[in-house]
């Protein structure tokens, strides 16, 4: 005779506890998803897409600056999923400049530009794609991205997704592994879209 109560039963977890800790990504290879090893279906990297640009938090409407700081914060969110990234820089040619129009501050130029990274699952292999949601409102291949800055002789290059600024050729690059940086960077530039939409700065 036992002198505590009877064991309960194991009861599963209905479907809709199990969704909290979200959607498995991958296609099921080795590594990391968003890796090479383990790249992320389309499907997958659209709805990652949307997630990211819905983060009301990250200025992705001031596209005058601070690209630095949204391409760290969405490094941030996407490590917190498992999920690796590189990033994709792209630099104007000398005496050039690269140049987005019909923004929603109308048109922006810039010296250099930088995005998040993710390897998704293509027909010909895995394919690294840009996460960009101040330029697209889907995932684009690197080369696209570039493309759309216009500047036919920028230099895109690729780096680890630890950098927070990096030099073209990466002579010289800082990191904010504490994102402590990245979340101030991302408060002044949501208060410079602010002012901007008050009137206060041209």
């Amino acid at each position: 005779m036992s002198d505590g109560p009877p064991p309960l039963p194991l009861i599963a977890p209905p479907d809709w506890l199990t969704a909290l800790s979200g959607p498995a990504v991958g296609t099921g290879g080795s590594g990391a998803p968003g890796s090479a090893g383990n790249p992320l279906t389309l499907d997958q990297a659209n709805q990652l897409f949307a997630d990211l640009a819905n983060q009301g938090h990250i200025p992705f409407n001031w596209p005058r600056d601070g690209c630095f700081a949204r391409a760290h914060e969405m490094r941030r969110l996407l490590a917190e999923r498992g999920i690796e990234s590189r990033k994709a820089w792209n630099y104007a040619s000398a005496g050039a400049e690269l140049k987005v129009e019909g923004t929603s501050i109308g048109d922006v130029t810039w010296g250099w530009h930088v995005a998040p990274t993710v390897m998704v699952q293509g027909s010909n292999g895995p394919q690294a794609m840009v996460i960009d949601p101040s330029m697209f409102d889907h995932p684009v291949t690197p080369q696209e991205w570039a493309a759309a800055q216009g500047d036919p002789n920028s230099a895109l290059e690729d780096s680890d997704g630890a950098l927070y600024f990096r030099n073209q050729g990466e002579a010289w690059s800082e990191t904010d592994d504490s994102y402590t940086q990245t979340a101030q960077d991302l408060d002044y530039y949501r208060t410079q879209r602010e002012l901007w939409d008050a009137g206060l700065i041209p």
